[in-house]
């Protein structure tokens, strides 16, 4: 049995990877949040007036809510295990729940631009990601290359592919239907928010490389869908002035 982990240093490299896209997802989805909570105000002098302290209590508060989430993060791939034995491979990790893939059911291998591998087994869920950094990566790909050839492609979906367009798209969703009066615009882009927010509840949910918190703290989505429902259900109604 062989086990392969990430080092600290690989640990940093990731995170900082991806720093710039998480800082600002959440840049955005705070100034969306702001334009909506000062646009639907009742008493728009006084929202406007108390934006100056509104904001950086909100921009502390993502701080704050961006570094305990860097240290979970730190936390969850110091336990990331690769675990390679006669029979199988398993992905093991703090709070997540373990992927193993019989070495008989690999369907592919695939390695994305960036050097990570992917392991697909036979059903669409049962797959493991393999960053590069992971510490000795060269043998852990010699020893998937013997057992299935690596092909080189993109094995991620356009949203993956695209997570901060992704976010933009369903920013601009958000916005229409709580800023527009026109009933045909909220119906749409409405219509189209739930759908991509139902999906992403579902995926979340079923992914097994998310871990157990953020699964439960997910659940939070679903208030907010209620809230562009009702949102909707109001303005398509006639029972909100415009």
């Amino acid at each position: 049995m062989q086990q392969f982990k990430i080092s600290t240093e690989g640990i940093d490299k990731i995170i900082s990877n991806a720093r710039l896209r998480t800082i600002l997802t959440c840049l955005i989805g705070l100034t969306a949040g702001v334009v909506i909570f000062a646009n639907n105000s009742q008493d728009k002098e006084g929202t406007t007036a108390s934006l100056p302290f509104i904001i950086p209590f909100l921009l502390a508060v993502a701080v704050w809510a961006y570094l305990r989430g860097i240290k979970r993060q730190k936390a969850l791939l110091a336990t990331f295990t690769i675990v390679v034995n006669d029979h199988t491979i398993s992905r093991q990790q703090l709070n997540t729940t373990p992927v193993l893939i019989d070495r008989n059911d690999i369907k592919e291998i695939i390695k994305d631009k960036k050097g990570n591998l992917v392991i697909k087994g036979a059903k669409r869920e049962n797959f493991i990601n393999v960053p590069a950094q992971i510490d000795h990566f060269a043998e852990l790909e010699t020893i998937l290359h013997q057992i299935k050839p690596i092909s080189e492609r993109n094995p991620y979906s356009i949203i993956e592919r695209y997570p901060l367009l992704a976010g933009l798209i369903a920013v601009a969703l958000m916005l229409s239907v709580y800023l527009s009066s026109n009933k045909i615009v909220v119906g749409i882009t409405g219509a189209l928010l739930l759908a991509i927010m139902t999906w992403s509840f579902i995926n979340v949910q079923r992914n097994p490389h998310i871990d157990d918190k953020i699964k439960k703290r997910f659940y939070f989505v679903l208030l907010v869908m209620a809230s562009i429902l009702a949102t909707m259900i109001m303005k398509l109604g006639g029972y909100m002035g415009y």
